[in-house]
């Protein structure tokens, strides 16, 4: 694993670490900041008092937990911020996002509570268009995400030209309840872990949506209250 550290000036002149770590054979890009916000206590204040975490068991939703929208503001300062970075970093046109969500979510799901997709590592897009921003507001003995590589493909990006072969490959295990009631964390006999980031209070992580990931889950830590949880705030970029 390559990566490079510089410093950088946000939030009204407050220096911050900016780390890019190239992971697995395919050398992807993660960027790692910490130290993000000013005012990360502010934003934990937010959901208890405003938010609304509720829980989605849709067959099709990958996310095994509790979930709530941001506030606009969080979002609009959030990619202000990022722009110049992701411009440098992935070369996209920064200027023309078609997407930009945010939500809270906090991870609340027994393992025995998991569908069959959220056994195994997941991408949240093919677009090499779109990127994935995680803000950790929570601290250890949480955990934090976990990247993989598809042990039959090798692939550790699922892209529109390699996603029919993946899942060709892939679905047959889902459809035999291979995987048992566990969380990917460490991998298994399909998926290799490649990398991994580890939770800081204030942490916030970039990767593309493509990458195959998961986030690295102890049961025994799991709390559906958001001051004692595993909170983090997401955000899709789409261009």
């Amino acid at each position: 694993m390559n990566c490079n550290k510089n410093k950088l000036y946000i939030n009204n002149n407050i220096e911050v670490e900016v780390e890019v770590r190239k992971i697995g054979n395919e050398e992807t890009k993660i960027i790692i900041i910490d130290g993000f916000s000013r005012s990360p206590n502010d934003l934990i204040d937010y959901v208890i008092t405003q938010g609304n975490l509720a829980c989605n068991k849709r067959d099709n939703n990958f996310y095994p937990g509790v979930t709530c929208p941001s506030e606009a503001s969080y979002t609009d300062t959030l990619y202000k911020v990022l722009k110049p970075i992701i411009k440098e970093v992935y070369k996209l046109p920064v200027a023309y996002p078609t997407r930009l969500e945010s939500t809270y979510a906090m991870v609340t799901f027994d393992p025995s509570e998991l569908n069959q997709d959220q056994r195994i590592p997941h991408y949240d897009s093919i677009s090499t268009g779109q990127l994935a921003v995680l803000h950790y507001l929570c601290e250890p003995p949480f955990e934090g995400t976990a990247f993989y590589r598809h042990k039959e493909t090798g692939y550790e990006t699922i892209t529109r030209h390699r996603k029919e072969h993946y899942w060709s490959f892939a679905e047959p295990k889902l459809k035999s309840s291979h995987y048992g009631d566990k969380y990917a964390n460490n991998g298994n006999n399909e998926y290799e872990k490649i990398a991994n980031v580890d939770v800081k209070f204030n942490r916030l992580i970039i990767y593309p949506s493509k990458l195959l990931h998961s986030s690295m889950i102890n049961p025994e830590h799991l709390s559906s209250d958001p001051l004692k949880g595993r909170l983090t705030l997401r955000t899709f970029i789409t261009y």
